[in-house]
């Protein structure tokens, strides 16, 4: 019930994702929204949905990034390959790593990259993003979560590129988040019961 519930809330969102995955130019998607919107969420979606494609042969991974996370280990883990880490993290090297990944099947492969800010990303990756994105190489899709606050949701640069898609994600209503709150307790309540019906002793 509750998947059901995400696809028909984030049916929108989706399908922009959709017309971003089939084109196979190298994108961004910077999702925001306040705490608790369902960033994380819909970035997870996302790349599920991409793996759910069978006209493409899509990759995904998601990396979840801390302010205490360095700009050099957050690369690294991204272009990471089966040969190893690169031994050197300048931007050429880095752009090299990321097409070289999606070759092997041709234009249907695609990479989708998710970053996950917990709760935000180092201030230094900022720079490397405004290098890296505007030279994404072809069918590789990186995807952000962004406070409406954070480091690139306010640089208006990196927002500002032509391969960049802002997706703006709202807070759930109050009554939502209550009827969801119940909706727990009352399966608390109900497992609780159960427990007591099977263990009287």
């Amino acid at each position: 019930m509750a998947e059901m519930s995400d696809l028909s809330r984030w049916e929108k969102e989706l399908s922009l994702f959709n017309e971003v995955l089939a084109n196979p130019r190298g994108q961004a998607i910077v999702i925001v929204g306040p705490a608790g919107s369902g960033k994380s969420t819909l970035l997870a979606m996302m790349v599920m949905r991409g793996k759910q494609v069978k006209q493409l042969h899509c990759e995904g991974r998601i990396h979840h990034v801390g302010p205490n996370d360095t700009s050099n280990k957050v690369l690294r883990d991204i272009v990471t390959s089966d040969n190893g880490s690169l031994a050197f993290l300048d931007l050429e090297h880095i752009l090299r790593s990321l097409s070289n990944s999606v070759d092997e099947f041709g234009d249907l492969h695609r990479r989708v990259i998710g970053i996950d800010a917990n709760p935000t990303m180092p201030v230094e990756l900022e720079r490397n993003w405004l290098e890296i994105i505007p030279d994404l190489p072809p069918k590789v899709k990186l995807i952000f979560t962004q406070r409406p606050d954070d480091i690139l949701a306010t640089n208006i640069e990196f927002m500002g590129l032509p391969n960049v898609v802002r997706i703006d994600v709202e807070a759930k209503e109050s009554g939502e988040r209550s009827e969801e709150k119940s909706k727990d307790e009352n399966q608390l309540i109900e497992a609780f019961i159960k427990f007591l019906v099977l263990c009287p002793g």
